[in-house]
């Protein structure tokens, strides 16, 4: 099942967006966050992005970064023997255990992201695992603890409504540097 959810996840990832790195560089500040500055290599990191769509995933990182903080700080809830049961289950790179197509779209993604940020394929994948891991399982138990009914039909209005809720509440912590 997780390994289903991580290639969905990352086929969407690297369906959204493809890389082009032209106006900003991996060190130019996206954001700052509660006094924590987000860099355009963060975001670039977990999200490939061209930089028409960069702001729209400096957003989508900054909810993420609120969620994890939300969930570890305000709830007390610590959640990193979840976060390494995922990266366990994680499919690894090479990905000879998947479908040959899913596979070589996993490989090209992981290969253009460890080329993007010089690093090796292998390296590359375990840190986006990671960072995918954390983000996800840490996803899944704010909505858990914030949504009524999780197995509404109107859930992603429920996503929609908690998570602007969470940025509201934060809002004058939060800087965003990167132009729409």
């Amino acid at each position: 099942m997780r390994k289903a959810i991580f290639l969905i996840m990352l086929m969407s990832i690297s369906l959204v967006v493809a890389c082009s790195d032209s106006g900003y560089s991996h060190d130019d500040t996206a954001a700052v966050v509660k006094g924590e500055e987000i860099t355009v290599g963060d975001v670039r990191f977990v999200f490939n992005v061209q930089d028409e769509n960069l702001r729209n995933s400096v957003e989508m990182y900054i909810v993420d970064e609120l969620i994890i903080e939300e969930v570890k700080n305000e709830m007390g809830i610590d959640l990193s023997d979840d976060v390494e049961s995922y990266v366990e289950a994680d499919p690894s790179y090479p990905f000879d255990d998947l479908d040959p197509e899913a596979a070589e779209r996993m490989r090209a993604f992981v290969e253009e992201q460890a080329e993007r940020f010089d690093m090796e394929p292998e390296e590359y994948h375990e840190a986006f695992s990671r960072a995918s891991a954390e983000r996800t399982v840490y996803q899944d138990r704010y909505f858990l603890e914030k949504i009524d009914d999780p197995d509404s039909n109107e859930i992603d209005q429920s996503i929609y409504g908690v998570t602007t809720e969470l940025v509201e509440k934060y809002e004058d912590e939060i800087e965003i540097y990167i132009e729409e």
